[in-house]
């Protein structure tokens, strides 16, 4: 069994505003940034900026309750379909807030092991150096 938060980049009204009114900034860019995964610095330094700028936010807390044991990249691609409302059934998710369906950006942090994990454009990288700080209010 495994237990894993996902982090997205939640976009409420206020946050569109600061985007569209400053699209040359460095958060607008962070954040687009992160929708492609495809800045030339690679996704460690995109999630690192998108980090410092408090981007990211715990949506969804998943468990993943099946005694077989599954590769790492397995279990990612069934949390990838449970986020995008087509999974198999063997995951149970919580909602922790509003959010959009999983896309390229969302992180996956595996609370076993606190690997973590970003999703590309095709597949997932694994961060060699990702620090997240949960709250809990």
């Amino acid at each position: 069994m495994q237990s894993y938060l996902i982090y997205q980049r939640p976009m409420d009204n206020e946050l569109k505003d600061i985007i569209n009114e400053n699209r040359n900034r460095p958060l607008a860019t962070a954040y687009y940034d992160t929708v492609t995964m495809l800045d030339e610095d690679g996704p460690e330094d995109t999630v690192r900026r998108a980090l410092m700028y408090s981007l990211y936010q715990p949506t969804m807390f998943m468990h993943y309750a099946t005694t077989e044991k599954s590769l790492e990249s397995t279990r990612l691609e069934e949390i990838f379909d449970e986020g995008n409302n087509y999974g198999s059934g063997i995951i149970t998710t919580t909602h922790l807030m509003q959010h959009s369906v999983m896309s390229v950006g969302d992180l996956v942090v595996n609370l076993l092991d606190n690997n973590v994990y970003v999703c590309m454009p095709n597949g997932w990288h694994q961060m060699v150096e990702a620090s997240l700080e949960l709250h809990v209010d």
